[in-house]
């Protein structure tokens, strides 16, 4: 092999292992869409942990999903006018809270 295809190769190879690590890293970033579950089925640890976070948020569903290979569960509730969603571990950990105006303002 000459130098130039040596080199086009190893472009070539670097600009996919870049691509693959941004697209893994892209993957860490949030979790995968989850299945309905019910709030009977979430462990106690998540579901106090989710009422601590969001003290006055009346939670009325849940899914089951993994973040980063751990099982995350996803809890919807409702506090006036706005629509809550805690992103919590079976372990208690809040990983994330997320609303939006249920009025669609």
């Amino acid at each position: 092999m000459s130098k130039p295809v040596i080199r086009s190769f190893l472009g070539t190879l670097a600009v996919v292992a870049v691509m693959g690590t941004v697209q893994l890293s892209m993957a860490d970033e949030a979790p995968a869409p989850g299945r309905t579950v019910s709030m009977d089925s979430v462990p106690a640890e998540a579901l106090q942990a989710a009422r601590s976070a969001k003290p006055n948020v009346f939670f009325q569903s849940a899914e089951a999903t993994y973040w980063n290979d751990e099982r995350v569960y996803i809890l919807t509730g409702t506090q006036i006018s706005r629509i809550w969603r805690v992103y919590v571990t079976r372990t208690g950990i809040v990983k994330e809270i997320v609303s939006e105006d249920r009025r669609g303002d």
